[in-house]
């Protein structure tokens, strides 16, 4: 199964990663020895904007895909991670913190774990099977489902 691994520098492009079902571990305080080897033990595919990692990883035979500085944006990234390395986009997003699989619980279930308001809001929550992280659908859920459905269309085709 293909997994990803990200440097500090790509956090947030770990975290879109997760949302989309793509297992991707993005660990946040790290040094590029231990990433190096976290990549080779693990048989990760290396995402970094660090050239000197990148070259390192080529020479310890690991995969790794080099994101230049000019790729900023989270489309770009996704695309081109893609093209190299094409990945599924799973009907289940994963915990943004983890990568743990989520499963849904009913609100009232989480009271006291959630505000009172999200329990008279929603039915359903998503809780991290592995941290214990509970998600619902609040107001940005529009914005990622807008991503999701752009990035479903191209990687279609």
């Amino acid at each position: 199964m293909l997994t990803f691994l990200t440097d500090v520098m790509l956090l947030k492009l770990g975290r879109w990663l997760r949302i989309l079902g793509v297992r991707a571990n993005a660990p946040e305080n790290i040094d590029d020895d231990a990433i190096l080897f976290q990549t080779l033990r693990e048989r990760s595919v290396l995402l970094t904007m660090d050239r000197e990692l990148a070259e390192r990883a080529r020479k310890a035979d690991a995969a790794v895909l080099y994101l230049p500085p000019t790729c900023l944006e989270l489309e770009e990234q996704l695309k081109l991670i893609h093209s190299s390395y094409p990945f599924d986009i799973e009907n289940e997003t994963l915990c943004t913190s983890c990568g743990a699989e989520l499963a849904v619980r009913d609100s009232r279930s989480m009271l006291g774990k959630v505000p009172e308001s999200v329990v008279q809001r929603f039915d359903k929550v998503r809780v991290c099977s592995g941290c214990g992280q509970v998600f619902w659908e609040g107001s940005h859920w529009k914005n990622i489902n807008k991503i999701i459905s752009k990035v479903r269309r191209w990687a279609s085709t």
